[in-house]
């Protein structure tokens, strides 16, 4: 089974977009802000392979030992090309 990496989404980016989601999530609801800023606190070590918790480095391992195949989208793209690319795919079912 081919397996390749990736290029990363710009950490900044990453951040960017979850903070865009955890806004657009909670319009018009309470929420508590220590927990959000706590959230936002640990999703900015994924991309630290030294982070005690759920990471990218602890990601890539687990998929690393899969049989299944993978599909590797990346998110630097548009959602339309995004949607086009999992449609055309075809598992490598070896």
């Amino acid at each position: 089974m081919r397996r390749h990496r990736l290029p990363l989404l710009d950490p900044a980016e990453r951040m960017r977009r979850l903070k865009r989601r955890e806004e657009r999530r909670r319009v018009g609801e309470t929420h508590d802000p220590d927990a959000t800023a706590a959230f936002l606190e640990w999703a900015r070590g994924y991309d630290d392979p030294t982070f005690d918790g759920r990471s990218r480095a602890r990601h890539e391992a687990w998929l690393a030992e899969r049989r299944q195949p993978v599909l590797r989208l990346d998110s630097a793209q548009e959602p339309a090309a995004l949607v086009e690319e999992v449609l055309r795919w075809e598992p490598d079912r070896r």
